[in-house]
């Protein structure tokens, strides 16, 4: 296959994984205690950020894995299910979508409009406080000096060691590649 070639199938399977994601997110918002629909909906965000950077698609891996923070700390239970969670991930998923369809849109560093909005998401959500309240436990500090913690999830991926969207069955997990954790 030729670089062009793995792209499109790229694309493809990631157009697949984000209208996945939506009626796992419906489901979510019926279900919010389903541990294994919660892995789903982190895996899907996971998937994309990995198989992103691998394509060197910096904007869209950068973006995935700040959503893929939030969503860790839904599935560690340290925020919860909301509606303000299932809208702005539906949110993050469309602008995913716009990054992948606009041609050289998922390159770059990220936009001040896709940092605000992350930033208000994470407001939203209590992802901030959760952060900030989890580092000065670990750590002795107080809430303003944990602010460097803030959007990551330690680089634990949460044990979602996954090949390239290998979790689906798909071409990119018959490579042998893996993301590692993320």
């Amino acid at each position: 296959m030729s670089e062009n070639q793995f792209m499109e199938t790229f694309r493809e399977e990631a157009l697949e994984l984000l209208g996945n994601l939506e009626s796992k997110l419906l489901e979510l918002e019926e279900r919010p205690d389903d541990a294994e629909l919660l892995s789903a909906v982190f895996r899907v965000m996971h998937t994309i950020k990995g198989s992103a950077a691998m394509f060197g698609l910096d904007r869209i891996s950068s973006f995935s894995h700040e959503v893929e923070s939030i969503l860790s700390a839904l599935r560690d239970g340290k925020i919860a299910v909301s509606k303000e969670l299932i809208g702005n991930t539906l949110l993050s998923r469309d602008m995913i979508l716009e990054m992948l369809e606009g041609d050289g849109e998922g390159t770059g560093p990220l936009s001040d409009e896709m940092k605000s909005f992350l930033a208000n998401f994470k407001e939203e959500v209590g992802f901030s406080s959760a952060a900030s309240n989890e580092k000065q436990a670990t750590s002795g500090e107080s809430p303003d000096s944990s602010k460097a913690a803030m959007g990551t999830d330690g680089g634990t991926g949460a044990g979602a060691d996954v090949g390239v969207f290998g979790a689906h069955g798909h071409a990119f997990g018959r490579l042998g590649t893996t993301t590692g954790r993320h």
